[in-house]
């Protein structure tokens, strides 16, 4: 992958994820990480 985006998803079962620790290499990265971490939060609170 010399030259373009990667996307790694990874199905963590029961690991706790500290939102801190998430670094991502671009804005649209952060955008799509808060995304994911609002439906996710979503999602427990049901």
């Amino acid at each position: 992958m010399d030259n373009g985006d990667v996307l790694r998803l990874q199905y963590l079962n029961n690991v706790e994820i500290d939102p801190n620790k998430i670094v991502a290499a671009s804005d649209f990265g952060k955008e799509l990480a808060d995304y994911v971490l609002t439906a996710f939060q979503a999602m427990m609170e049901r």
